[in-house]
C-alpha cells in the first residue's frame, strides 16, 4: 500500500532569534528588606530582626514599544502568575498536621524601626517596617540547574502536571504553554523526576529511584536552601511532635515555551505602552522562554516537604533594543539568560492544636512567609 502526501498552505516563521543554554547554569535567588517600598507589605527579616541588605539591580523592567532603545543590559522577564499567594492561602496536604498557637506567635507581625530614617520627621512613612513570618538565617540562595534531555529522557508526569496558570488581572486566558516533551529544560540536579513533586518534594521520583533530598550540607555558601532561624514544630492531632519545618526549598523549570493559540496572542508585557498608551501584542515569531518555581516548606524529623506556592515568569529571545538591531541576542548575550522578580508573600493556613495555648478553641490560623523583593537571576 502506498500513500501520497499533500502540500499544506502556511507561512513559515522567518528570522526567528534563538538561543540555547549551557548544560549547567547557575540560579541566584535574592530577597531584600530595603527594596520593598510598599509600607502595607511585610518584609523578609533575618535572625534577631536583622535587616536583609540591598542587592544591586542592573536590569530594567521594560523598554519602549515605540522602538527607542533603553539601557537594558539584562533581560527582565514578565510576571505570568502564581499560586499560594491568594487571600485564602494554601492548606497543608496532610490534614493531620497540627500546630501550637503559642509557637506560631513567633511569626506574628511586629513593627521594626528603620535605621535609615531615624531623625527624619519628613519621612515617617518609611520610618518603620512590618516584620512577619519566619526569620531566615540569610536571604540569598544559590542553585545549580542541569539541562534535561526531553527527547531521550522525557519527564514523568507530564500529562498530569499542574503548571502555574495566568494571573487574570494581567491576561485574559492561560496562553503560555510549555514545549514538553522535546527541546531543553533546565531543572534541579539530583532530582530524578521533578514534575512528580507537585505535592511533596520527596515524591519527585519513580518507585525505583532514590528519594530526592534537599541539600543542606552547603549552608556555608548558601546553596540550595533558605533555612529558618528557628524550625516550626509539627504535631499530630494528639499533640505529639512528629517533625518540623526548618526552611524553604525550590524546584525550578527553565524551558522553551509557546503561545498555545497563535491566533489569539496576548499583550507583550515586556514592553512599555507606546505613545497611544497601547501595549502591542506578543510577536509569535519569537523563541519564548518560561521560568517556573515551586516553593516548599522543608520537612525534617520524619515529615515530607509540602509544596506551598508556585510562581511563573516568561520572556523571549531578542536583541538589546526593541527593533532587534543589537548584535547580542539577549537573554543569551552571552552569559545572563534570565532575570525575573516580584514582591510577594506565601500565605499558608495551619490547623491548630486544641490545647492550653488555644484558649479561644480556634481551628486554624493563617500566616505569611514574606518574600520581599524576590528575584531570580539565571546565568552561566
Amino acid at each position: 500500500m502506498t500513500f501520497t502526501g499533500e502540500i499544506l498552505n502556511g507561512d513559515c516563521l522567518r528570522s526567528v532569534r534563538a538561543g540555547s543554554t549551557l548544560d549547567s547554569v547557575s540560579l541566584h535567588i535574592l530577597m531584600s528588606t530595603k527594596m520593598l517600598l510598599n509600607e502595607n507589605n511585610s518584609r523578609i527579616f533575618l535572625c534577631e530582626n536583622y535587616m536583609q541588605g540591598n542587592y544591586i539591580f542592573r536590569g530594567r523592567p521594560a523598554q519602549s514599544a515605540t522602538g527607542e532603545p533603553t539601557n537594558q543590559p539584562l533581560p527582565s522577564a514578565a510576571y505570568y502568575g502564581s499560586t499560594g499567594t491568594e487571600d485564602l492561602g494554601t492548606s497543608m496536604p496532610n490534614p493531620e498536621w497540627s500546630f501550637d498557637l503559642a509557637e506560631l506567635a513567633a511569626w506574628n507581625p511586629i513593627v521594626v524601626n528603620n535605621p535609615d530614617y531615624i531623625g527624619q520627621p519628613d519621612n515617617q512613612e518609611n520610618a518603620t517596617y512590618l516584620a512577619e513570618g519566619p526569620r531566615f538565617k540569610y536571604g540569598t540562595c544559590y542553585m545549580r540547574l542541569k539541562k534535561r534531555d526531553q527527547v531521550l529522557n522525557p519527564f514523568a508526569g507530564l500529562q498530569s502536571a499542574r503548571w502555574t496558570s495566568n494571573d487574570t488581572t494581567l491576561y485574559d486566558y492561560d496562553w503560555l504553554g510549555n514545549l514538553m516533551p522535546g527541546g531543553w529544560c533546565m531543572t534541579n540536579r539530583n532530582v530524578p523526576e521533578p514534575i512528580l513533586g507537585q505535592t511533596y518534594y520527596e515524591d519527585a521520583r519513580t518507585e525505583t529511584q532514590s528519594i530526592p533530598v534537599i541539600n543542606k550540607g552547603k549552608q556555608s555558601i548558601q546553596e540550595d536552601f533558605l533555612p529558618f532561624c528557628d524550625p516550626l514544630n509539627v504535631y499530630n492531632n494528639a499533640g505529639t511532635r512528629i517533625g518540623s519545618f526548618d526552611g524553604i526549598a525550590f524546584m525550578c523549570f527553565f524551558n522553551l515555551a509557546a503561545i498555545k493559540n497563535p491566533t489569539k496572542r496576548p499583550k507583550d508585557r515586556t514592553l512599555l505602552p507606546d505613545l497611544e498608551n497601547q501595549i502591542p501584542l506578543l510577536d509569535a515569531e519569537r523563541q519564548i522562554l518560561s521560568f517556573e518555581v515551586w516553593v516548599y516548606l522543608s520537612g525534617i524529623g520524619g515529615i515530607k516537604s509540602p509544596r506551598v506556592a508556585t510562581i511563573r515568569f516568561w520572556y523571549y529571545t531578542k536583541g538589546v533594543s526593541f527593533r532587534d538591531t543589537g548584535a547580542n541576542d539577549s537573554p543569551f548575550s552571552p552569559y545572563m539568560f534570565f532575570n525575573a522578580g516580584k514582591d510577594t508573600s506565601i500565605k499558608i493556613n495551619l490547623n491548630l492544636l486544641d490545647n492550653l495555648s488555644n484558649v479561644e478553641k480556634l481551628k486554624t490560623k493563617a500566616l505569611k512567609i514574606p518574600l520581599s523583593s524576590l528575584h531570580f537571576f539565571i546565568g552561566a
